[in-house]
């Protein structure tokens, strides 16, 4: 029985197939990647209280309470939330501590939202620094406080693992001077760390979206639609079937069928 062999220049006989496994494979890699930046910090933005953390006076070591208050802690955006606050003092400042599992090798970014503001006019608001272990991950200053005028920032900092352990993270909250009752108050909100991912993780992720992309794009010709639509969906007609489906078909149409494709025996 003579066969006819699909034309190869329209191989989309599986395309919607295809396109599934990409579309598949793509968001597996970008659940992969947003499982990975996911912050390792647990209740970073204190919405459960102060669950999770640990409190110190420093530099003594003693577990004690801390507080919170509803806070703008950037200037407005982000609106009033719920922050950590500490009146620092020297020889009395204040560390919050969390336990965290990371990775040997893997890169972390921190982050977290201050705020600052003092009952007086006073040389020092502050010192706000974040360890992991005993390395300094960042560290932010206030400077000369004003009264009553409420600043700023963003502490920040990048630190890669050197081993795969549970290490402290501690946020202390320092000053130079004594504390009294119109001393500067610093807060501290949206406390993240996370993942930074590697490029060939983003490069995989862009790659597939580009390709789904650009077979969205690539058209079908009117002899694969028909015969891609067939129930039977056969990779092999007979000669017989494929000289009907000529007959019935024009010029231009027997052209796009036949260019490519051969007759075996």
């Amino acid at each position: 029985m003579k066969t006819f062999r699909i034309p190869t220049q329209v191989p989309f006989l599986n395309s919607n197939r295809i396109k599934l496994s990409l579309c598949i494979a793509t968001v597996a890699t970008l659940a992969g990647l947003s499982s990975r930046l996911q912050g390792q910090v647990i209740n970073g933005d204190f919405s459960a209280g102060l669950a999770n953390w640990t409190i110190l006076r420093i530099p003594s070591g003693q577990v004690t309470g801390g507080s919170l208050t509803s806070v703008d802690i950037d200037g407005f955006p982000l609106g009033l939330s719920n922050a950590y606050y500490c009146q620092p003092g020297a020889f009395d400042g204040r560390a919050l501590q969390q336990t965290l599992f990371l990775a040997e090798g893997t890169t972390y970014d921190f982050r977290a939202d201050l705020a600052m503001e003092s009952g007086s006019n006073n040389a020092d608001g502050g010192t706000v620094s974040v360890y992991l272990n005993s390395t300094l991950v960042g560290s932010y200053a206030f400077g000369f406080a004003p009264f009553h005028v409420k600043q700023y920032a963003t502490l920040s900092g990048t630190y890669t693992a050197p081993t795969t352990e549970n290490e402290t993270l501690s946020i202390t909250f320092t000053r130079s001077y004594g504390a009294a009752p119109d001393s500067p108050f610093d807060y501290i909100d949206n406390i993240q760390l996370s993942v930074v991912p590697e490029p060939s993780c983003l490069a995989l992720a862009v790659s597939g979206l580009c390709i789904v992309a650009l077979r969205k794009r690539v058209p079908r010709n009117s002899w694969t639609e028909k015969h891609h639509s067939s129930r039977s969906h056969p990779n092999i007609y007979t000669a017989g079937k494929l000289q009907d489906d000529l007959t019935k078909s024009n010029s231009t149409y027997r052209n796009n069928a036949l260019s490519g494709g051969a007759f075996t025996a």
